[in-house]
């Protein structure tokens, strides 16, 4: 059967798939197609497997379902909000990675200023548009959280945390999504290719962070190195109880908001 499967370059999704993408773990009897994709593309295809935000799982719910591998998940931490260092802390524009993003619904539950202009553009922009004050803000949640000081700017606030100290639940951030219409033998089939995948990875840990390396943003090994220990957890492998839990709570927060007409 031949599978397509979108992802994006970040290096917890370059990491997590490594082994898949390079053949070394079995695919079953699967012929896979994998692209990478940026965040705002990924959530406007459809392709077989998609590895897009949580929150616009939800919008697409009614064809697709979230597997149990390949999700990732903030466990205390998540989106940083930034600003220019020494810059007023007044916040009149903010930049996004995109409207269909956890990020995005996150900035919505806590900031309370409607009157905030929020623009939306892929992610690797953001720390150059903040640091030129093209915009006063900017939420991200990619390796360039780790890279700050280069750009001159600084964390004020980390939404992933207030989440967890308000509902004491780990943060959907994305999350790996299937076909319905493929059928639950093939779904069991790709669950256990993918965590496979994740656990070559994770045995060969040198050679697919230099893979990860070849496709991401923020090229600083440190970064790389952070980024894909933050993201890349036992939540990965099998998306816990609590998991389900918060994913279940993040999908009321955004019906609540209305941030798309209901699918299913």
């Amino acid at each position: 059967m031949n599978l397509t499967f979108a992802y994006s370059p970040c290096p917890n999704d370059s990491f997590a798939f490594y082994a898949l993408e390079q053949g070394l773990v079995s695919c079953q009897n699967f012929q896979i197609t994998t692209k990478r994709l940026a965040l705002h593309q990924l959530n406007q295809t459809q392709m077989d497997m998609m590895k897009v935000s949580a929150v616009q799982s939800f919008a697409i719910s009614q064809d697709y379902q979230i597997l149990q591998a390949g999700a990732s998940f903030g466990l205390g931490c998540g989106p940083v909000v930034v600003l220019k260092k020494h810059a007023p802390p007044k916040i009149n524009s903010v930049a996004i990675a995109g409207q269909r993003t956890t990020s995005h619904l996150l900035w919505k539950l806590w900031n309370l200023n409607p009157a905030v202009h929020q623009v939306f553009m892929p992610f690797h922009q953001i720390l150059s548009a903040v640091s030129s004050q093209q915009v006063d803000a900017g939420v991200v949640v990619h390796e360039s959280r780790f890279c700050l000081e280069q750009y001159g700017l600084a964390a004020c606030q980390d939404l992933g945390k207030i989440w967890h100290e308000k509902f004491q639940l780990p943060l959907p951030l994305g999350v790996l999504v299937i076909k319905k219409s493929l059928g639950q033998k093939t779904i069991q089939d790709v669950e256990k290719m993918l965590r496979d995948s994740i656990v070559y990875a994770q045995s060969h840990r040198l050679e697919a962070t230099r893979h990860a390396m070849l496709h991401a943003q923020e090229k600083a090994p440190r970064a790389i190195e952070q980024h894909i220990d933050l993201y890349v957890n036992d939540m990965s492998l099998n998306i816990s109880e609590q998991g389900h839990q918060a994913l279940q709570l993040l999908k009321k927060q955004f019906f609540e908001k209305q941030f798309f007409e209901k699918t299913s």
